[in-house]
């Protein structure tokens, strides 16, 4: 899964983030309901094909967070994500959503936002 920087410089990559991480932040509901959420926004960078991103660090840890969400099966009406974060632990759902600020703080930082 390549993070998507070929739209716009990057600024679509970098909006994706911002909503993921308000999502997580004050989004309404439940931590697991909120990280679900921010995933699925994320999961919007998401395509196949060769790396677009030019920082190798950067798209590995997006592509290990996006691997351990997308993991489990899908179970009746309940997508793959929403499976897969039922079944994180409380310290995997606190990386998720650690890494997902970190790495917004990082595509933010190379597009010069921050």
């Amino acid at each position: 899964m390549d993070l998507d920087f070929s739209r716009d410089g990057g600024l679509y990559a970098e909006e994706k983030f911002i909503e993921a991480v308000d999502e997580l932040i004050v989004g309404r509901g439940a931590f697991a309901d909120r990280l679900t959420r921010a995933i699925f926004v994320l999961s919007r960078l998401s395509r196949g094909g060769a790396p677009v991103s030019a920082n190798a660090e950067l798209q590995r840890r997006f592509d290990r967070m996006m691997s351990r969400v997308t993991s489990t099966p899908a179970w009746e009406d309940e997508g793959m994500i929403v499976a897969s974060v039922r079944g994180l632990d409380d310290t995997e759902a606190d990386w998720i959503a650690r890494e997902i600020v970190a790495l917004y703080i990082q595509v933010v930082g190379e597009k010069g936002g921050a």
